[in-house]
């Protein structure tokens, strides 16, 4: 099954937002996914480098860097030492296994631009992630999000205040 594209107007406003957030996101999946099974040379290929990620059709751009044995968020506006570029149903198969690397290279679908010897690095660790793993570090993410947030203490201030106003006698309106 292939994604449909998403909406332009919706890749218009996502191009716009700050990308520092998603690419944060990234880094904590990839650090969770990974784990130690990056081999030594990967790591020592890695150390202080960046890459990018970009999705064309939603007009996303992650940039991650790996420091001291983990990934972080990069600067987006900086140049990143290797870029893949692939739409986002691309991406998606690529995820889920769907559809072979390799293949998808030499159809143009995905793209390295840069340093190639680091593009393939990043896509044999990307390869070497199983899918339960993706799955459990993106539903901890999920999870710490929601822990972190500051809308859930903030919704209980404004329900208690509404509950100290009701019990006032005042009628809400």
């Amino acid at each position: 099954m292939r994604l449909p594209a998403p909406p332009r107007i919706l890749a218009a406003a996502l191009e716009r937002l700050p990308q520092r957030p998603p690419s944060a996101a990234l880094a904590l999946a990839l650090n969770r996914a990974l784990g130690r099974v990056l081999p030594r040379g990967a790591i020592e290929l890695l150390q202080g480098r960046s890459v990018r990620l970009c999705v064309r059709d939603a007009g996303i751009t992650l940039t991650v860097r790996y420091l001291d044995g983990h990934f972080v968020a990069g600067d987006s506006r900086a140049g990143a030492d290797v870029e893949i570029e692939a739409d986002l149903a691309t991406f998606a198969a690529l995820a889920l296994r769907q559809e072979d690397p390799d293949t998808m290279f030499f159809e143009r679908r995905l793209q390295f631009t840069g340093d190639t010897e680091l593009g393939l690095v990043v896509k044999n660790a990307l390869d070497a992630i199983s899918l339960p793993a993706m799955t459990s570090a993106l539903s901890a993410i999920a999870s710490l999000d929601r822990k972190m947030s500051p809308v859930p203490a903030a919704a209980m201030r404004a329900d208690r205040m509404r509950l100290a106003w009701d019990s006032e006698g005042t009628k809400r309106r």
